[in-house]
């Protein structure tokens, strides 16, 4: 449930005012990984992942590139999608 919470917040956290175009596309892309990475351990099938990442395609959630690199990391090194944007998300 915990997740479910943290996508809906992501949903409506999109978009920050004053991001380049190309910040904007790292961020997209950072979001993505992480959350290909997120679908993988949550174990989700082929359609939930897609949602997972399409998600992403609005902004990246406006975080910056930094955030979303910071929860990549964490998340390699074995922390739940939750855990590490708790972590993260703070900067």
């Amino acid at each position: 449930m915990r997740y479910f919470i943290a996508v809906i917040t992501l949903l409506y956290s999109f978009g920050l005012p004053g991001c380049t175009e190309t910040e904007v596309g790292q961020e997209v892309a950072l979001c993505k990984e992480a959350m290909k990475l997120n679908a993988k351990q949550q174990r989700v099938n082929q359609e939930l992942r897609q949602k997972f990442i399409e998600g992403c395609a609005i902004g990246g959630g406006g975080r910056t590139p930094a955030q979303w690199k910071c929860v990549i990391a964490e998340m390699k090194q074995g922390q739940s999608y939750v855990n590490a944007t708790d972590q993260c998300f703070l900067e």
